[in-house]
């Protein structure tokens, strides 16, 4: 997902991957819907990924996560896309 993400990115080659890609991972986190909101001193609002510990989660609550990361990646990353070997990738990627 990131890969894809970065390949189709112009003037990313020389970001640190390991930094950029906590950032997207992050992203796709907040956009999946786990995040938290917080205020800062100037009153506008911070929104900060939520830490994923899938194997402290129930069975229900990965399984809603899970669900709404695949959803976070088709619409963001790979704009909605209908593409059955993109949409199974992502399947066993996640």
């Amino acid at each position: 997902c990131f890969e894809y993400w970065c390949a189709n990115q112009a003037g990313l080659g020389e970001l640190d991957e390991h930094k950029q890609s906590e950032v997207f991972r992050n992203n796709l986190t907040v956009f999946a819907g786990y995040y938290d909101e917080f205020f800062a001193i100037d009153g506008s609002v911070r929104v900060e990924a939520k830490s994923l510990s899938f194997g402290s989660m129930e069975q229900a609550e990965f399984e809603a996560c899970y669900s709404a990361l695949i959803n976070a990646a088709i619409k963001h990353v790979f704009e909605n896309t209908r593409d059955e070997q993109i949409l199974n990738r992502l399947q066993s990627f996640f």
